[in-house]
């Protein structure tokens, strides 16, 4: 049959039933026409039988020959719907108790036992197309299966397809298929992909495949896409492919936001440390923006506050801060890594020599395999250096050129190319507030110089910021005087600040971070003595927008947000422990 080419190792399956003395004699008169009691017409052709082993083998039969149908009394019947070949072995098993399938006969084998309900010649056939499925015929087998109502098979085989499904949609025959598998598949959560992506990849190249067709049903299929597990940097795929209305429209179309089975991770926002009320921290927590969730996760080793949290290629660190004058530890690790196998912190192997934890209000962020460490305060004293360190091999810290003036308090962010160190405070705490800066200083790696840019509208210290779509955005923070809810964009290439529309709750301490393409706003306090906040607001870039997203457990300040991804099925084992 065409579609089920095959292995020819895999070409025959033999099927034994036991047949006792009599039945082999019934098979003999059957032959020679002796005592037969009806006489089956199929395609023309004669094959006389015993009403008996028909009813016995087949429920067609059996209501046939005992019920008021026409046919009861009859001793010719006509039997449609079944070919003479398949019905020649058909009564050489019911008889003889054997029968060979092959690829030859399979499907008119399964189509006549299921026509005349003979069940294990039916079940015997949907097995051995089982044994033979491959990337070629799966969508044959399956075709068949739901057509003869073969649910056993058919959900073998949508098995085998989930299974295998990144690798199948690299296939002609998946490129080829018509919407309504692709719709199936598309809608499953059970498809066995890495991530939200790849099943974007998946469609483009579909539609690709055939644009002029399938173009009336791609905003159909695109609506499939769960658009929240995607960053809004991969889905330019989709601005280019679907027109306009349809790239607007996906977003509010998207209906599944659950997560399919077998994501090898989700993006999530982690927050660590800082205070609550008088207490310091050690908890951390994560947020998952597709489910609108927090959830608890492992204690790090020591509390921290104003510490840093940072990813480096694919770990996830904190660093240095101030820690509870409780800890009897004798040596208290500058770098602590998340593990996100065990859901545990533990020492990175290799400290920098910057081993003293206690620096105060510095700021950290990594630029390629290294992490650069600029400002705070050390014993009293702001700092105006900068400095950059591995964790891996020797870890040896290289100072890098100061700061035009020293700061601490301050936000640090990075293009890759660039960072900026942005307001702050230039003295320290005398009592009161000291007044924050302004200015903001852009670092090139290298060139290892500090330049003065355009300084801000607004003086703002221990506030929020984030860099996003070349952008850089500051949230809130202290004047010196007021905790503010301004917030304020700046434009690199126009060397410009310009105001944005303010949070809905004023803010300092508080931390930010990119999700999505959307930045959140978590914590921080709207009074100089707390407590510690446990709103979050969420600010759309596009529409100059806040929303509130659900709270944390409970309120922090000082402390740390970044973005990494962790595995589904932990994050999963989490809130249902959580739940409990």
């Amino acid at each position: 049959m065409t579609g089920l080419v095959q292995d020819p190792r895999k070409s025959c399956l033999r099927i034994e039933d036991e047949a006792d003395n009599t039945l082999k004699h019934l098979n003999t008169q059957r032959h020679s026409r002796i005592l037969c009691d009806v006489v089956l017409i199929v395609d023309g052709e004669e094959f006389p039988a015993h009403k008996g082993v028909l009813a016995a083998h087949s429920k067609f039969f059996l209501t046939m020959f005992t019920t008021d149908m026409l046919e009861k009394g009859e001793t010719r019947t006509c039997i449609n719907c079944v070919s003479a070949t398949a019905m020649r072995s058909l009564l050489e098993f019911m008889y003889g108790g054997h029968l060979q399938i092959h690829l030859d006969n399979v499907v008119e084998l399964l189509e006549a036992s299921d026509f005349l309900f003979v069940a294990k010649v039916k079940r015997a056939c949907c097995e051995f197309l089982e044994s033979t499925v491959d990337l070629e015929n799966c969508l044959t087998i399956l075709s068949i299966a739901d057509a003869l109502c073969c649910d056993g098979l058919s959900r073998a085989i949508t098995k085998y397809i989930n299974q295998k499904f990144t690798e199948f949609a690299k296939t002609e025959v998946f490129l080829r298929s018509g919407f309504d598998n692709v719709r199936k598949f598309l809608s499953s959560d059970d498809v066995n992909v890495e991530n939200e992506e790849k099943i974007l990849e998946i469609l483009v190249d579909w539609i690709k495949y055939d644009p002029e067709r399938r173009k009336c049903c791609k905003f159909e299929l695109f609506k499939l896409v769960r658009l929240p597990f995607i960053p809004a940097s991969r889905l330019q795929d989709l601005k280019e492919l679907a027109t306009t209305d349809i790239a607007q429209s996906c977003p509010q179309e998207t209906k599944k936001t659950a997560a399919r089975k077998y994501y090898s991770s989700v993006e999530v926002i982690m927050v660590t440390g800082g205070c609550n009320d008088s207490t310091i921290l050690s908890s951390s927590c994560c947020f998952i923006p597709v489910v609108n969730k927090w959830v608890l996760l492992s204690n790090m080793k020591v509390p921290r506050w104003r510490h840093q949290m940072l990813v480096l290629g694919d770990q996830l660190l904190v660093l240095g801060g101030l820690r509870d004058v409780c800890v009897k530890e004798p040596f208290t690790p500058f770098v602590e890594m998340f593990s996100r196998q065990s859901n545990s912190w533990d020492p990175v192997l290799h400290q920098p020599e910057v081993r003293d934890v206690e620096i105060d209000s510095f700021c950290a962020v990594s630029t390629g395999n290294k992490v650069l460490v600029v400002g705070g305060i050390n014993s009293g004293v702001n700092n105006c250096t900068s400095c950059v360190y591995s964790i891996e091999g020797s870890s040896r810290t290289a100072l890098l050129s100061a700061l035009s003036v020293p700061r601490a308090g301050h936000c640090l962010v990075t293009s890759g190319e660039r960072t900026y160190a942005i307001g702050g405070f230039q003295t320290p705490f005398t009592g009161t507030m000291s007044e924050g800066l302004r200015s903001v200083e852009c670092y090139g790696l290298e060139q290892d110089t500090w330049n003065r840019v355009q300084p801000m509208n607004e003086r703002r210290l221990f506030a929020a910021a984030v860099y996003l779509n070349d952008k850089i955005f500051v949230f809130g923070g202290c004047d010196g005087h007021s905790i503010l809810s301004s917030c304020e964009v700046y434009d690199a290439k126009l060397d410009q600040w310009q105001y944005i529309s303010p949070m809905l709750v004023t803010r300092m301490k508080h931390s930010a971070a990119v999700c999505g393409g959307k930045i959140y706003v978590i914590g921080g306090v709207n009074a100089r003595a707390g407590p510690g906040l446990r709103t979050v607001e969420c600010y759309v870039p596009e529409e100059d927008r806040w929303t509130k997203v659900p709270d944390m457990q409970s309120g922090r300040f000082d402390h740390q947000s970044s973005v990494t991804n962790l595995g589904y099925k932990f994050l999963v084992h989490a809130m249902e422990n959580n739940d409990e």
